[in-house]
């Protein structure tokens, strides 16, 4: 995991009001942590099947935060039901 990122992760959770641990798991699944993601993307959560573009890492995170806080796809769900 990219060290650099933690904060990131943290402050968007914290912001959120969303698990901790939900971020970074998901840059897990999607790509091994940062490592493998369409480049020049920023798109390190694979947000819209890896097809969006952000103008940072930061910036993905703190997007797809905000989509799993807010979103009308997730608002009200538990965490289990925003990851199905």
């Amino acid at each position: 995991m990219n060290l650099d990122l933690i904060n990131d992760y943290l402050n968007a959770a914290d912001k959120t009001n969303l698990d901790y641990t939900i971020l970074p798991a998901i840059s897990l699944q999607e790509s091994s942590c940062g490592q493998h993601y369409p480049q020049g993307s920023n798109n390190i959560l694979g947000w819209d099947s890896g097809r969006k573009t952000f103008a940072s890492i930061p910036d993905a995170i703190s997007f797809v935060a905000e989509r799993l806080a807010n979103g009308k796809y997730y608002q009200g769900k538990t965490l289990i039901q925003k990851l199905h």
